[in-house]
């Protein structure tokens, strides 16, 4: 929808849409989180955490609705899929190692908070 506007008119714009959209939006744990901290990636403790747990959270009816959106969007869905293919993988690799007779060794670094190796 920006496409069409002058770079000149861009920032004016941005700064409307913030004024409007954020008190309706920032109501909801998820999307705040990264606004909180300025250092957050897209591993981030506490969003991955929140993305996980996949339940409606918020202080009203209504932040509950909007979070339960975000986490129905497809790179919420994509991590949680991603921690159902990771404990897969554990899995074959680790009959694979004990087919051939050898110790299984994981290494999960700067993996957030590890839920597929926790549930493997």
């Amino acid at each position: 929808m920006a496409e069409p506007l002058e770079k000149e008119d861009m920032p004016a714009h941005r700064d409307y849409m913030r004024r409007q959209l954020h008190p309706l939006l920032l109501c909801s744990p998820l999307p705040i989180a990264p606004l909180k901290n300025r250092w957050v990636y897209a591993g981030d403790y506490e969003m991955v955490n929140m993305i996980l747990r996949n339940v409606p959270e918020g202080g009203s009816l209504f932040a509950k609705v909007v979070n339960s959106w975000f986490l129905d969007q497809p790179p919420a869905r994509a991590h949680r899929n991603r921690i159902d293919y990771l404990k897969g993988r554990l899995v074959d690799e680790t009959a694979r190692s004990a087919r051939k007779g050898r110790p299984m060794r994981i290494l999960n670094l700067g993996c957030g908070p590890a839920v597929e190796v926790q549930e493997f």
